[in-house]
């Protein structure tokens, strides 16, 4: 099941570093490092779905995620690469937060 769900978490790496190259536009070498790190966020969010927390520990423990892969980018990509990044995830969140109005 391990093996599984790290292929399952690869394959979503892959994807997401795919998407990542035609929103910002990778290199090949930025490509590889953002599989790498879409891939450890995938699993660190899969082994805390199958955890006992309370929701507030999980809220907090998928914050913590979410700061340690901003700062992965941030290392990675180029800082116009990463400011177009910041603003595309602000217009998605505006048109999430806009339709549940």
């Amino acid at each position: 099941m391990f093996a599984n769900a790290q292929q399952s978490a690869a394959v979503k790496g892959e994807k997401r570093a795919v998407a990542m190259v035609k929103q910002v536009g990778l290199s090949q070498e930025q490509k590889a490092k953002v599989a790498e790190i879409f891939t450890e966020v995938f699993i660190k969010t899969d082994e805390l779905k199958g955890a006992e927390m309370t929701p507030a520990e999980r809220k907090k423990a998928n914050r913590e995620i979410g700061k340690k892969l901003d700062n992965a980018l941030k290392e990675t990509l180029t800082a116009e690469q990463f400011e177009k990044l910041m603003d595309i995830r602000k217009k998605r969140l505006e048109r999430e937060r806009a339709k549940k109005q």
